[in-house]
This record gives C-alpha cells, structure tokens and sequence, in this order.
C-alpha cells in the first residue's frame, strides 16, 4: 500500500507517525490563545484547568504528501490515541481550537466537511474603532500548503460569514488552491457575488490568504495584491512544513487534553 509513501531525490520512504513524552508543563500561551478563538464548547477551558501535562503526537518526512492524505493520516492516528488515552480535551494549535474529544470521534465518521472541523477553524476578530467592522479568517490550510480563506467587512451577520469562510477552506482543501484572482463566488444574499483574491494576512501568522471582498456597502479596509510578494511568501511557507504535532495532555483518568498542533500556527465559533 503505497499511501503514506513519500518522494525525495535519493528514493521513496514511509512518512512515520510517532508519540512522544513532552514537558509536565502545558504551554499556556498557546492554549489561552485557542481557548479565546474557541466558540462552540462553553466548558473547554474548565476541562483544560484539569490538566497538567502532555504527550506529543508528529508526523515524520511527511510534507510532500497531498493534503488529503495526510490529513487523513493524521487525524486517524488522533482518532487511535484519543481512544486509547483518556483525554479531557483535544487542542488543536495549528487551527487554534481546544475540541471535545468525544465530539471529536464522532466527526470522524461523518462527511469531509464534519471531518475538517477541529482542523480547521474560523476565527473573529472585531476592529477597534471600527462602526461594526470585523474580520474573519481561517486557521489549518496554510501547512498543508494550501492559502486560509479570510473576509474583512462590515455589517454582516457573523456566524453566516463564518459559514461561508469553513465552505470555501473544505472546498480548497478537496479541490486544491483552484480559485483564481478576479474569480467570484457566490455572496450570502441572492444573486450576490463576492471577488476574490490571494494576499497577505491581515492578521497573523504571516501567510497567503484568499480574500473575500463582500463588495460595497459591506467590504472594509483596502484590498492588494502584489504578485511578487505573494509567490515569495508562499513558497517559504510551503517549505515550512516540516510535521503535524498533537499533544495530549494527562491527568486523572478522563482528565487530560489533548492538543493536536502544526508546525506554524498563530471567531465567534460557529456551528457548522
């Protein structure tokens, strides 16, 4: 069975997923930072009070393979250690998303778009200063080599941007990077078009982002795009994934986290 199987100038090797002993301490920062981004579990950062420790959970010489792939990979070797350690919670830190692990488990056997849930996430930002301006973007794509979905406006209805942001980054992460510059897609309304284009992220951490312009009276700030600094970044950011990292934090029987991580990573929440 060649999936899995990876590449490289001096022949082929298996990508490896492998479990690790990590620090007792939690890295609280990190966690704080998902825990403010996480929308739809009112009790996660009571579950992750509870928890002292980690394992580490990384993929191997796994950069190559498509995004599927090893999204599929990963997220089953997830699926295997939530379901022989107990784990009070599952942190998600190259989408900056603490889950329910049992919520967790049971979208793993739903469709794609249940599946992309934990890892990929929709984060708000709302604009000081700004008359009901916020911005949206996505967390997860960018190290599977794929641009976040990002949407800067004013006087929407959150949650519905919020479901359009999660259907474009699933429809990117089935299709690949597919919408071209000066395409559009269809808006929230009617017979509404938003324009779309590749640029810098407003919001950190420094990647490509596609951008959805609502268009007037909707759409906020400036919108750019420099070819040069576009191909640059992206190209440094696609050398940048190096492996995917899960931690799994441990403490009484049924009282761990669990935090599944990128290498690089940096809403209301939404219901899907």
């Amino acid at each position: 069975m060649d999936e899995g199987m990876v590449e490289f100038k001096d022949g082929r090797s298996k990508s490896q997923l492998c479990l690790l002993a990590s620090a007792p301490v939690l890295d609280r920062s990190r966690l704080d930072l998902s825990l403010s981004q996480t929308w739809n579990w009112s009790e996660a950062k009571a579950d992750v009070d509870r928890c002292s420790s980690a394992l580490v959970a990384v993929d191997f010489a796994a950069a190559p393979l498509g995004a599927q792939t090893r999204s599929k990979l990963f997220l089953g070797f997830v699926r295997a250690v939530l379901e022989t350690v107990p784990a009070e919670a599952v942190h998600f830190m190259n989408s900056q998303i603490v889950v329910d692990p049992n919520r967790f488990l049971r979208e793993q056997d739903g469709s794609v778009s249940d599946r992309m849930q934990s890892a990929i996430n929709v984060r708000l930002f709302r604009i000081e200063g700004g008359e009901c301006e916020c911005l949206m973007d996505t967390m997860g794509l960018g190290v599977l080599g794929l641009p976040d979905i990002q949407c800067h406006f004013r006087d929407l209805d959150c949650r519905a941007v919020a479901n359009k942001l999660y259907g474009v980054a699933v429809h990117l992460f089935q299709n690949g990077d597919v919408v071209q510059d000066g395409e559009t897609i269809p808006g929230l309304e009617v017979g509404e078009n938003w324009c779309c284009q590749h640029e810098m992220a407003l919001v950190g951490p420094e990647r490509v982002v596609l951008d959805l312009n609502p268009g007037s009276p909707h759409a906020a700030g400036g919108r750019y795009w420099e070819k040069r600094a576009r191909h640059t970044v992206w190209h440094a950011a696609r050398a940048m994934r190096l492996n995917i990292g899960v931690r799994i934090s441990r403490g009484k029987p049924r009282s761990s986290v669990m935090e599944p991580c990128l290498p690089r990573s940096s809403a209301p929440g939404t219901s899907r």
